[in-house]
C-alpha cells in the first residue's frame, strides 16, 4: 500500500483540496478533489476498500494456515486418547509407540525436521496395534521383566472408538510416579513438544 495514500486517508479533508489523490475508479489513474467534501467522500470510500482488502488478505491466510491448524488440533487429540503414547504417563507403552511410529512414519507432517503431527487420522492404526499388542502379550503367558505393566495392559484392552475415546468409563488404578516408560529417540518427545505437551503437564 502506498504510503501517501495511506497519508491522505488520514489528512483532514480542507487539506486535501485541490490535491491529486489514486482514483479509486477501475482502472486506476488520479483525481484531483474539488473541495472538503469531495475529499470526505474519498477518504470514506478509500477506508471502505482499505477494509475490505485487509479483510480478503485475513482470509486468504486463514485458509491458508487452516491444514496446519487441523494438523495440530488432531495431534492434541492424539495424546488426549492415547496416554500410553505419551512419555513419562504411568500408561506409557515403550513397544506400542515403537510399533506406531514405525508403521506412520509415512503419514509424518514435518517442519524443519520436527514432526507436528500426521497427514491422515491415525487413530485406527494406533487401534489395531493395542489390539495385536494386547493379543500377543496375552498368548505369551506370565508376565516377564520388560513385559507391560497391569495398567498398560487395562490401558490396550479397554475398547475405544475411532476417535480414540473409551467406549465405557475406566477401571481407575492410581498412576504411580516414575511408572512410566523411559524416553528413547522413538517416544515423540519432539512430537509432544511441538503441539506443547510436556510430561507431567501441558502447556499451550
Amino acid at each position: 500500500m502506498d504510503p501517501n495514500y495511506l497519508a491522505a486517508i488520514n489528512m483532514h479533508p480542507r487539506m486535501l483540496i485541490g490535491q491529486k489523490v489514486p482514483s479509486l475508479r477501475e482502472g486506476g489513474g488520479e483525481d484531483v478533489i474539488r473541495d472538503s467534501a469531495d475529499a470526505k467522500d474519498w477518504q470514506d470510500a478509500a477506508k471502505t476498500l482499505l477494509k475490505q482488502e485487509v479483510a480478503g488478505r485475513v482470509k486468504t491466510k486463514i485458509d491458508n494456515a487452516r491444514p496446519m491448524l487441523s494438523v495440530i488440533q488432531e495431534s492434541i487429540l492424539l495424546f488426549q486418547n492415547n496416554s500410553d503414547l505419551v512419555p513419562g504417563t504411568a500408561e506409557f507403552d515403550p513397544e506400542l509407540a515403537k510399533a506406531f511410529t514405525d508403521i506412520a512414519s509415512d503419514y509424518e507432517l514435518r517442519i524443519n525436521g520436527d514432526l507436528y503431527g500426521y497427514e491422515v487420522n491415525v487413530q485406527p492404526l494406533i487401534n489395531k496395534l493395542r489390539t495385536q499388542l494386547a493379543t500377543s502379550r496375552g498368548a505369551a503367558g506370565a508376565q516377564q521383566q520388560g513385559q507391560p505393566t497391569p495398567r498398560q495392559q487395562q490401558v490396550a484392552q479397554q475398547p475405544r472408538t475411532d476417535g480414540g475415546q473409551f467406549d465405557a468409563p475406566q477401571a481407575g488404578i492410581p498412576p504411580k510416579a516414575g511408572s512410566g516408560g523411559g524416553s528413547s529417540e522413538d517416544d515423540f518427545t519432539t512430537f509432544w513438544q511441538s503441539v506443547g505437551f510436556q510430561p507431567g503437564g501441558m502447556t499451550i
